[in-house]
């Protein structure tokens, strides 16, 4: 649902549903985790149990914006031009879907298998490549939000047969999210030891996440506009490529680059970070050559 409005160009609900989902999520992990105003203590479940109330929060949300009374994106209007579900909508749908799909399962063993490497490096080397990996999110974050723009907006501009317009639309996000790529790394730069200190007082595991941030900016410099570009051509329908780049990247790539660092050339951690900053780095450059050769822009769906 949410997807559905970002699509069409409602991201503020989106927005207010993922909003309040953080905010139900905080507060009872607040409540659940050590058990405060007659809440039980029920730590690592209680952790589980306030990531699912807040994803309920969302979809109960979410399904709850169908029924406003204006827009199209609602039950009122579905019901009232008749609108259904057909074949040739569903095969559109498997068409589009299908790669992404496949895609995300073998992306995610791929992250896997990242994870597993450096989980046998020990615990505090665990532990600051997990919380590093948080780091890493706030930049993406920045840059999923300007990909759901470059999606909505490269798809409407290419459905009004108005090429110029997606590409200005695409350099104009490439361009805030420049400006967000420089603002997060300057902010790791230069406080990279105080962030860590907030997740541990073990000074052996701050002083690793510490050695990581340079990894750690390399990966946040070439993420967001990696994500961009991403979500571009997905927004003219160019999945299959992308789907193919980042499975090649994530699940073949990174993993081997990662072991071959980590583990044969005797990096251990760093070694990881090798593997994850080549990989996210030379997927940047693949889907920036497919946006500058300008194919994207002529994919019909």
């Amino acid at each position: 649902i949410c997807a559905a409005h970002r699509g069409a160009g409602f991201t503020k609900i989106s927005m207010q549903t993922h909003l309040v989902s953080s905010g139900v999520n905080i507060v009872f992990n607040y409540l659940l985790i050590e058990g405060h105003f007659g809440f039980p203590r029920l730590e690592v479940f209680g952790a589980a149990l306030a990531t699912m109330i807040g994803v309920f929060a969302a979809a109960v949300m979410a399904i709850l914006s169908l029924f406003r009374k204006e827009g199209y994106l609602t039950i009122r209007f579905i019901m009232a031009n008749k609108i259904r579900a057909g074949m040739a909508e569903a095969k559109q749908i498997v068409k589009l879907g299908l790669s992404v799909f496949v895609e995300q399962i073998l992306v995610r063993i791929g992250f896997m298998l990242n994870s597993l490497m450096a989980a046998n490096l020990g615990t505090n080397m665990l532990a600051a490549h997990r919380v590093g990996g948080n780091f890493t999110t706030l930049s993406y974050s920045i840059g999923d939000g300007l990909s759901a723009a470059a999606v909505a907006l490269v798809g409407r501009s290419l459905g009004e047969n108005n090429p110029e317009k997606a590409k200005k639309f695409v350099n104009t996000c490439r361009l805030f999210g420049l400006i967000g790529t420089v603002l997060i790394a300057t902010l790791f730069a230069l406080f990279i030891r105080p962030l860590y200190g907030l997740f541990f007082t073990d000074q052996e595991v701050v002083n690793i996440g510490v050695s990581l941030t340079v990894p750690i900016i390399i990966a946040v410099l070439s993420q967001i506009l990696l994500v961009i570009n991403v979500g571009a051509l997905r927004g003219a329908g160019d999945v299959l490529f992308i789907s193919i780049m980042q499975v090649c990247g994530i699940l073949l790539f990174r993993p081997a680059l990662s072991y071959t660092m980590a583990y044969v050339a005797g990096f251990q951690i760093i070694g990881i970070w090798i593997g994850t900053d080549a990989d996210i780095f030379i997927r940047f450059l693949i889907s920036s050559i497919r946006i500058a050769k300008g194919k994207w822009l002529k994919i019909k769906i």
